[in-house]
């Protein structure tokens, strides 16, 4: 079957997944940090934010992704989409977690560590206290965690971006992810 004839990405989508995924403008130059912007519904959180890490883990089985999202219940729902794709399709399920395998004794001891708000792709090599996709809110403790990829999933809410002292604290929240971003290319796309 030809999926790419049952559900065709525009040009817009095709371009967005492209800058996401390369970072690469028209000019041939090569971008660490990027964003997109695009208005409601156009697939910045299926197209991005949920196949990225995904797609970085598909050819990098120790590839380390983390998801900030503007609240825990968004996080968890990124979550339970990229497990849904690792269970579904097909060339993913390789992927699939284990839940017994990960680095940590406290992540061992969890049977669904999605609820915990991360998981270890099911073909990872090595073992280590970071997970290979973890999710959370952008309130929640950023200090210990590492990674290769952040990719930010609407942070900027309106409810958080309201006051200038909400918008400050966004800002510094988002100014650590520089220092989360510490393997690989370290990439944080927005």
């Amino acid at each position: 079957m030809d999926y790419w004839s049952v559900a065709p990405l525009s040009d817009i989508e095709e371009d967005m997944a492209a800058w996401a995924a390369y970072g690469i403008d028209e000019h041939g130059k090569y971008h660490r940090f990027r964003g997109l912007l695009a208005p409601r519904g156009i697939g910045k959180t299926h197209l991005i934010t949920a196949a990225l890490p995904l797609w970085h883990g598909l050819s990098e089985p120790d590839h380390l992704s983390i998801i900030p999202s503007k609240s825990y219940g968004s996080a968890q729902k990124m979550l339970h989409l990229q497990r849904e794709w690792l269970e579904r399709v097909w060339f993913l399920r390789h992927m699939r977690p284990n839940d017994q395998h990960s680095g940590s004794a406290k992540k061992r001891s969890d049977r669904d560590s999605t609820a915990r708000g991360f998981y270890d792709f099911g073909h990872r090599v090595r073992d280590g206290k970071d997970a290979s996709v973890t999710a959370f809110g952008i309130d929640s403790q950023l200090e210990s965690a590492r990674a290769a990829l952040i990719c930010a999933d609407d942070v900027e809410t309106e409810e958080g971006t309201r006051t200038i002292s909400a918008r400050q604290r966004l800002r510094t929240r988002c100014s650590e992810f520089v220092s989360i971003a510490t393997y690989g290319q370290r990439e944080i796309v927005f």
